[in-house]
């Protein structure tokens, strides 16, 4: 099991411009995500980050989604 500190830690060391960071809500992950993410978004914003839900994100890539599938694609013939 990793610490929420440990969580914080590796999201820190590994972000990189362009990076997609990813926390579960699962209920097994909800301590890691509620202690780090808060944090996370305070540091990195101090540095310049800035941040995007990922459907605006999708939007300006151009990536597409058909239907509920979850699969990023390039084009809707990839998703169907």
């Amino acid at each position: 099991k990793v610490s929420k500190e440990k969580c914080l830690l590796l999201v820190l060391k590994n972000v990189r411009p362009g990076s997609i960071i990813v926390f579960h809500d699962s209920v097994k992950a909800s301590e890691n995500m509620f202690y780090a993410l808060p944090k996370m978004l305070e540091i990195l914003s101090k540095k310049g980050y800035s941040f995007n839900k990922i459907d605006i994100i999708k939007e300006k890539l151009g990536f597409f989604c058909a239907g509920d599938n979850p699969l990023i694609c390039r084009n809707r013939k990839e998703c169907i």
